[in-house]
C-alpha cells in the first residue's frame, strides 16, 4: 500500500528527466529522491468536497503553511455517479487539481482507491469487504485500477512492487494503530469502548 500511496512522489504528472529518481531504502528506512535522503511534510485535501474555484487558494495556503506535499484520495463514485458514466470536468477534474499541486512546487501523494476510507460510500457493499483481505475484493481492486489507469501507469516505485504493497484495510497496527469504523468492525469497537 505504501508504494501506491507514494504513486506521484516522483513527479508523475509532467515530463520526467533521466536524472530524477525516487525509491525506498528499506535498509536505512528512508526515502531517496534524486540520490539524496528525502523527507516531506504533507496535508490531506479532499478536492471532491471543495469547489474547484477554491483549489488554488487552498493550495497556496497549504504551501504558505510549510507543506511540500498534498495527500489526495480519488473518490471514484464522485467521478462515476452512474455506473459506466465518468465525469472528469469542472469540480471533478482531478488531473487539473494534481497539476495545480505541481504548479505550486508541491508533490502529490495520490491514494487512488477505490475504497478511500473518507466516510465515502463505494466499493465495500457492492464487491465485498476490504476488512477481511477478501481475495475477491482484491482482484476487483486490481481490475478496477487497470481499467481506469491502464497498463502503462507507474504503480510502483523504482524498487519494484510486491503483494505486501497492496494490502486490505488499515495499515499494519504495529506501525500505526487505527480504529476502522466500517460495518465489520463492531468487535474492535467493543474492545476499545
Amino acid at each position: 500500500m505504501l508504494v501506491i500511496i507514494l504513486l506521484f512522489l516522483t513527479g508523475f504528472v509532467g515530463p520526467l528527466s533521466a536524472v530524477r529518481s525516487f525509491y525506498v531504502d528499506y535498509d536505512r528506512h528512508i526515502f531517496v529522491k534524486d540520490g539524496l535522503p528525502f523527507h516531506y511534510v504533507s496535508g490531506s485535501f479532499h478536492y471532491f468536497r471543495i469547489p474547484s474555484e477554491y483549489w488554488e487558494d487552498r493550495l497556496q495556503k497549504a504551501k504558505a503553511a510549510g507543506l511540500d506535499a498534498i495527500q489526495v484520495y480519488v473518490a471514484w463514485n464522485f467521478h462515476e455517479e452512474k455506473e459506466g458514466v465518468y465525469n472528469f470536468g469542472g469540480d471533478h477534474d482531478v488531473l487539473q487539481f494534481i497539476e495545480l499541486i505541481h504548479k505550486h512546487g508541491m508533490l502529490a501523494i495520490v491514494r487512488a482507491g477505490p475504497y478511500i476510507c473518507a466516510e465515502w460510500r463505494y466499493l465495500e457493499n457492492e464487491y465485498g469487504s476490504y476488512d477481511t483481505c477478501d481475495q475477491h475484493y482484491m482482484s476487483l481492486l486490481y481490475e478496477i485500477g487497470r481499467a481506469h489507469l491502464g497498463n502503462n501507469v507507474v504503480l510502483f516505485t523504482t524498487d519494484g512492487g510486491s503483494q505486501y504493497m497492496l494490502q486490505c484495510g488499515s495499515p499494519d497496527p504495529r506501525f500505526l494503530a487505527t480504529i476502522d469504523f466500517g460495518p465489520s468492525q463492531q468487535r474492535v469497537l467493543q474492545r476499545v469502548v
